[in-house]
């Protein structure tokens, strides 16, 4: 007895740790971070040379060793005197060439503090593009590499103007800004959260400085200006057709859903009706077995082979044949005699088979063509059929003859089955397109 109680609370003991274990390691090892906020503050200067700075604030949960910021040079220009820090000295700083540009790193301080803003600059080399007519600053805020939404984005664009009045600008995607404003030579922008994977620029538009050096900008041949302007406008329409399109497929995954509610709500059940009884004496009309086995039984109008049964059974009412039970011998090994019940088939040859309907006479003179002298056990007429494949054939054609006599519109409304399969063609044509 002792022996089972120590094993009991060894058990107990074991799950109480294994709980413990459960709840607790994943916080001991769990690893967050978000980003904060972010800055940029961009300021064109007189000869063309654009100098950045920016930040971006981390809050951390676990443990980290570095903080990275990549940035990357024009296209035909370069970027030099990159600095970079933690504010509160939580970081050591590092430079590290990639193809295109460089990795800003910050090795972090041990144990991880929980927040952490990370602050560096460099000038931008031929970031700025001077055409005949303007000057154009193009340039990304905030790149689609980051795994994480950016809470927020404050940034300042100081341009080389006195007059604000000459200065025209965009922002991409303009979905994210939250304000912007101009104030003077100074665009002032703040954001709502910025998701993963995207970008957020601006294009700034601004009379030309004097004497460009093509060692600070790149210089562009031509007038620039009517060009930005028909940038600016294609990608107005394609967002606007982007929008159309964003809600277009809100509408089509809705209208898949409850399109085929409303077809079912409206033609897909049983129309409500106020007749009751518990018996009918009678048939509600003079329909033929075989008709109403394919409307009760069959595939949209097609009978079963109960219906064909059913059509040899109305003959014997309507007395165009009968039936006789009998005993026929049967051999077993081919000497053993064993008498089995058993029907003969008769046909009636003096009946008027005029007013029978093509179905009814194929199945009156199929089993007349198995008769002899006007009758057949049913055990020998179904040996016969199942002989070959005549009857599978007559069974086809028969079925069809009895679909034909019914009027599927009269007792089944289709109207549902129709724009449903209209529905779903426009749906798959659809998803083809897309």
């Amino acid at each position: 007895m002792q022996h089972r109680t120590d094993l009991y609370s060894i058990g107990i003991t074991s799950i109480l740790l294994l709980l413990i274990l459960f709840f607790i390691t994943p916080a001991v090892h769990a690893r967050e971070y978000s980003l904060e906020s972010g800055t940029a503050n961009i300021t064109v200067q007189s000869n063309g040379l654009v100098h950045v700075e920016e930040s971006i604030t981390y809050t951390f949960v676990g443990t980290y060793n570095e903080i990275f910021r990549r940035v990357y040079s024009p296209p035909d220009g370069y970027i030099t005197n990159i600095r970079g820090y933690c504010v509160d000295r939580l970081c050591t700083f590092d430079v590290i060439s990639v193809p295109g540009g460089y990795e800003l790193i910050g090795k972090l301080s041990q144990p991880t503090p929980q927040e952490i803003t990370f602050v560096v600059s460099y000038d931008y080399y031929r970031g700025l593009k001077v055409y005949d007519d303007v000057s154009e600053l193009h340039y990304k805020m905030w790149g689609e590499e980051w795994e994480k939404p950016l809470n927020r984005l404050t940034a300042n664009i100081t341009l080389p103007i006195q007059d604000g009045d000459t200065v025209r600008y965009w922002l991409h995607p303009d979905t994210f800004a939250k304000q912007s404003t101009l104030n003077g030579n100074v665009i002032t922008i703040s954001t709502n959260a910025i998701p993963s994977r995207e970008y957020y620029e601006i294009r700034a538009v601004f009379p030309r400085i004097d004497s460009p050096d093509s060692n600070y900008v790149s210089l562009q041949k031509g007038n620039g200006l009517n060009k930005i302007l028909a940038i600016e406008k294609e990608y107005v329409t394609k967002n606007a057709i982007a929008h159309i399109i964003y809600y277009f497929s809100i509408l089509l995954a809705a209208s898949v859903v409850l399109f085929p509610i409303f077809i079912y709500l409206k033609y897909g059940r049983e129309p409500n009706i106020d007749y009751f009884s518990l018996y009918e004496r009678e048939p509600p009309t003079n329909s033929k077995p075989a008709v109403v086995n394919a409307i009760m039984m069959g595939k949209i109008g097609m009978p079963t082979l109960d219906g064909f049964v059913a059509t040899v059974m109305d003959l014997v009412y309507h007395d165009y044949i009968s039936l006789h039970d009998t005993l026929s011998e049967k051999k077993y090994l081919g000497l053993i005699n064993h008498e089995v019940e058993d029907v003969i088939i008769e046909i009636k040859e003096d009946t008027d088979v005029s007013g029978l309907q093509d179905f009814e006479m194929d199945v009156y003179s199929l089993l007349k063509r198995y008769t002899t002298d006007g009758q057949i056990l049913w055990s020998e007429m179904k040996e016969e059929l199942g002989k070959d494949t005549k009857f599978y054939d007559f069974i086809n054609k028969w079925n069809q003859k009895v679909k034909n006599q019914i009027k599927i519109d009269r007792l089944f409304i289709s109207k549902g089955n129709t724009y449903l399969i209209a529905f779903s063609s426009v749906i798959f044509l659809i998803v083809i397109l897309a």
